[in-house]
């Protein structure tokens, strides 16, 4: 943080362990929200410096709430998060842009709703309250990259990488919320009366029928009765969806979710058709795949089998990103595909780093090797040097872990080099790196004991800050 006058630096908030992407001050001034590629927003006392709170979710565009009390963070991930800006916990995430990540988030000045921006080339208004949709506005023709209300609450502006920056009507949106509210309403005076014909026995045809020819209710009220019967009905489907999307996080591929609704018999028949059918219009979306491969590996407590169905999903992502890269030269590769493979590094380094953590190192290697080939593809030299050479140091730990001494060796001595030369390097990376150097020379000193790694670890861990060697 900065003095704007002086131009003094004033505090330095370095608690975050990869790039930070966006910050912001509350209202009143007295905090500052971060968010960074370790996918975390953290929460600081703008005086001090000191940490308050450490929320978890990637992070791209933060905001606060007009009043401070709330903050919305926009992630790569397709979603905005919701949160109490005192406690931390959080309250409501956004699921929308069909996955696309989202890059702007911004609040309302009453704080009653919130626009997001994405990379699918539309802005979406919420209400700031329930997480409903409000509208979505399409007419970019490129990925947006910021999202604003006017003061007065009149427009919302958007600006794109199609170079355009548009205006768009805002009081059309306060008018919507008002429709829903008197819908609402509708729909909690109707409730008991739906239920009432429901009880009597009738099938949803003529109950539907009773509600269109009762002269006493308003248009109002019976397009809610209406819609009430047909929820009825929808809340099969509901049953039907949230058992396919249990099926997607314990099974993951669609042959096997299809064959498990086929057997379970046990499933009330009406739902289990519902399922079955649903199942016809599932893919294996590669992205999909690999978000389901990283969950599962990153629990501790899998089966075999469930292990070796992550495997075989991240394969299919990795074959998918290859094809990806092998489908047009460099130099001539479209932005949305280099956008779209740097990103997929960063879920094969997660990957890769959680079969590390449990152990499986022969695993992690391959996905490890592909993330390393593409970064040094699609990421620019200079700022972006520190990221290739932190996937380097996680290749080199693979190797490691597997006594492949001698192929690790440079790998790991020159990615812990380049990662300490580059000031944008975060910390704990650094000292990370150095700790493999180390740590690949410990265990290649009791392999091959006198042949002077002893006398190089020791080196190495001389790089290593005091406070830190004393742990």
């Amino acid at each position: 943080m900065w003095d704007v006058a002086s131009r003094e630096q004033l505090v330095v908030f370095d608690k975050h362990e990869g790039q930070v992407t966006t910050a912001a001050f509350s209202p009143d001034g007295s905090q500052i929200a971060s968010g960074s590629w370790d996918k975390t927003v953290r929460l600081w006392d703008a005086a001090s410096g000191k940490e308050l709170l450490v929320l978890q979710g990637g992070t791209r565009s933060i905001v606060f709430s007009p009043d401070g009390s709330r903050i919305a963070s926009a992630s790569g991930a397709g979603t905005v998060r919701l949160w109490d800006a005192s406690s931390g916990k959080e309250f409501a995430v956004l699921r929308a842009h069909d996955g696309s990540p989202v890059t702007s988030v911004a609040f309302n000045p009453d704080g009653s709703r919130i626009a997001s921006a994405s990379y699918d080339n539309t802005v979406r208004v919420w209400d700031a309250a329930t997480g409903d949709e409000l509208r979505i506005l399409r007419g970019h023709k490129d990925s947006i990259t910021s999202v604003a209300f006017s003061p007065d609450d009149s427009r919302i502006a958007s600006a794109s990488w199609d170079k355009t920056v548009r205006l768009w009507d805002s009081v059309a949106y306060r008018d919507r919320i008002a429709e829903r509210d008197e819908a609402r309403r509708a729909e909690q005076t109707m409730t008991p009366f739906v239920d009432e014909l429901f009880s009597k026995g009738l099938n949803r045809s003529a109950i539907a029928q009773s509600i269109r020819n009762d002269a006493t209710l308003s248009d109002t009220l019976r397009h809610s009765a209406i819609n009430l019967v047909l929820m009825r009905s929808s809340a099969i489907n509901e049953q039907a969806a949230t058992l396919i999307d249990d099926l997607k996080e314990r099974l993951i591929f669609v042959a096997d979710i299809r064959e498990a609704l086929q057997s379970d018999l046990s499933l009330e028949p009406q739902v289990r058709a519902a399922a079955i059918n649903m199942a016809r219009w599932i893919e294996d979306d590669p992205d999909r795949l690999a978000a389901a491969a990283l969950r599962v590996v990153s629990d501790d407590d899998n089966s075999p089998s469930d292990y070796d169905r992550a495997r075989r999903a991240m394969t299919v992502f990795l074959v998918h990103a290859d094809q990806l890269r092998a489908a047009s030269p460099v130099d001539e590769r479209p932005p949305v595909t280099k956008r779209y493979l740097a990103e997929a590094t960063s879920t094969m380094i997660e990957y890769g780093m959680a079969l590390l953590k449990n152990d499986h190192a022969k695993d992690a290697e391959p996905v490890l090797r592909v993330c390393l080939s593409i970064r040094q593809e699609v990421i620019a030299a200079g700022d972006g040097d520190w990221l290739i050479a932190n996937a380097q140091s996680n290749l080199g730990e693979s190797l490691a872990k597997q006594a492949k001494f001698i192929e690790a060796e440079p790998v790991l001595t020159e990615s812990a080099n380049a990662l300490q030369a580059k000031d944008e390097t975060p910390e704990a990376r650094k000292n990370e790196a150095i700790e493999r150097v180390v740590d690949l020379y410990e265990a290649w000193n009791a392999a091959e004991p006198g042949r002077g790694y002893d006398t190089k670890a020791e080196h190495w861990r001389t790089k290593l800050p005091k406070s830190h060697s004393a742990e």
